[in-house]
């Protein structure tokens, strides 16, 4: 491990939306940020860009979470240029909504299980690989409210991995509390993202507003508070923070 180098952050998910946003603001604290991303190269330079025209340290670096040899080799790469990870944020999903009309049943519940669960275990494993050496690090998981609410039959898929995901949460919580290491779950409710009104459109957005205790949206700003909090308190692990509005306790 390096001396004296700069922590390090690994936002997976993050050239867009709020894993953008949690990579702004963890380089705003002082943190290297990798920006993780799977498909756009122009969107993940962009982020990392912006990050650095306002002094911040960041670099974009392509891997596709759901491919276990990927994440090896993505992991082993940043321990040996970087020194390793310090905070990692699995972020990374499949939108609810983007299910593409030739995807069978099993098709479509493979390809959201396999981001949004796989690949948070896949970099968990890792990240747990280099612990000792770490100690004291971060992760958080980013699970949603919908993993503990009824949900629509296409969301299904996406509301269960966002339910495992706070098994992943406690085990590893459980699993690494011997080297300092503490791991929690954030619960988001709806976001407003740049692509928000897209995915939903303005009828979808106050639909939805309607099921929220604060009738609105959060802001990426908001959720990403969670974040910050959770990689400055080194007392709370196999917890979950929900920033919803009210919908975790809303009929």
């Amino acid at each position: 491990m390096m001396e004296n180098r700069k922590k390090l952050a690994l936002v997976t998910g993050a050239s867009q939306g709020l894993g953008a946003c949690i990579a702004h603001r963890l380089a705003a604290i002082g943190f290297k940020v990798i920006v993780n991303y799977a498909h756009s190269d122009a969107r993940a330079e962009a982020v990392a860009a912006d990050i650095r025209a306002k002094n911040g340290d960041a670099i974009a670096m392509k891997c596709d979470i759901s491919d276990e040899s990927a994440v090896v080799a993505l992991f082993a790469k940043v321990e040996k240029e970087f020194g390793g990870v310090d905070v990692l944020v699995n972020n990374a999903r499949i939108d609810p909504l983007s299910r593409r009309p030739e995807e069978t049943d099993g098709m479509w519940w493979d390809r959201v299980l396999s981001v949004g669960l796989r690949g948070a275990y896949l970099c968990s494993n890792e990240f747990t690989k280099y612990a000792e050496y770490h100690k004291n690090g971060r992760i958080i998981n980013v699970s949603s409210c919908r993993a503990h609410r009824p949900n629509e039959l296409e969301a299904i898929a996406y509301s269960t991995s966002k339910l495992a995901v706070h098994c992943l949460t406690r085990s590893y919580a459980a699993a690494l509390a011997k080297y300092g290491i503490t791991v929690n779950t954030l619960a988001p409710g709806m976001i407003e993202t740049e692509n928000m009104y897209k995915r939903i459109g303005k009828d979808g957005y106050e639909a939805e507003c309607n099921n929220i205790p604060l009738h609105r949206a959060g802001s990426c700003d908001e959720i990403a508070d969670g974040v910050i909090w959770a990689v400055q308190n080194g007392f709370m692990t196999g917890e979950t923070i929900n920033i919803n509005g009210g919908q975790s306790y809303a009929p």
